[in-house]
């Protein structure tokens, strides 16, 4: 006896599938590094990693980027947004934006600069998600790069490579408010 059964359907899963993975693209100007930077942050679930020397003023202070990561940082409830900065004093004084943000969000915002001599040397800037999208820049003084809204590989990658920096880096005390 033999009978036919009809194919098993896939149960839907709790979590939200990812997009399909998109293969890195060029970025040659500012308006492309705003748009990818949105993309990014906006695709993202849970972690932003970011490392820069200086915030990239034109690129982190652009009105754009700060609304995306307030709604990032205040749409899920284990947001987490790391940022390594090389030199805290300046970006203190050039009075970022992104510094307002973080000091109303605290438990959001992470910030620490690297005290190794080796991880000082490290001349790029990335920005990578939780999602899969990175937007990685040889020369973190310049815009040209390569970017992706969903590639995971690579995202995991800058991670990787972000995690040990961010275990050696100290905390940026520079960025506290003092309540006194």
């Amino acid at each position: 006896m033999r009978k036919a059964l009809d194919p098993m359907t896939r149960f839907a899963s709790s979590s939200t599938p990812r997009p399909t993975s998109t293969p890195a693209s060029a970025v040659d100007s500012l308006a492309q590094a705003i748009e990818i930077t949105c993309a990014i942050i906006n695709g993202a679930r849970s972690e932003l990693g970011i490392y820069s020397r200086d915030l990239d003023p034109d690129l982190l202070a652009h009105t754009e980027v700060l609304s995306a990561l307030r709604r990032f940082a205040t749409s899920y409830p284990h947001a987490e947004v790391r940022l390594i900065v090389h030199d805290p004093i300046e970006v203190v004084q050039a009075g970022h934006p992104l510094l307002t943000l973080a000091q109303r969000l605290p438990s959001r915002f992470a910030f620490r600069s690297p005290s190794d001599p080796v991880d000082r040397q490290y001349a790029g800037a990335y920005l990578y998600s939780d999602q899969g999208g990175f937007y990685h820049r040889p020369l973190g003084s310049r815009y040209e790069g390569e970017a992706s809204a969903c590639a995971p590989a690579r995202a995991r990658q800058l991670g990787n490579t972000f995690a040990p920096v961010w275990e050696r880096s100290r905390l940026c005390n520079e960025f506290r408010v003092l309540a006194i």
